[in-house]
């Protein structure tokens, strides 16, 4: 992959960012590390492995779905400073 300095540029003004050189540099600079890493994978030989279809190759044990604790609303709600019948009450903030 053959990135110009100015392409950061071109990048930035197409993702409506506003970008310094200082960090235009600092971006091109990781642009080009990507790349070079890139082209080190490329030069892997990769005959006979076999693509990943997940990461995890074996399934993960699931828990039984079932409720563990009960929910304790006057605990949570002792510090609220309003509560009326069970629930918060706010501000309103829409006319």
């Amino acid at each position: 992959m053959n990135i110009k300095f100015e392409d950061v540029y071109e990048l930035a003004r197409a993702a409506r960012l506003a970008i310094t050189e200082h960090e235009a540099q600092a971006v091109f600079e990781k642009i080009q590390d990507i790349s070079q890493m890139i082209e080190a994978m490329r030069c892997l030989d990769t005959t006979g492995v076999e693509p990943m279809t997940h990461v995890a190759l074996h399934p993960q044990p699931l828990r039984e779905d079932r409720a563990e604790a009960v929910a304790n609303r006057a605990h949570w709600q002792h510090s609220a400073p309003l509560v009326h019948e069970g629930f918060y009450v706010v501000p309103q903030v829409i006319d």
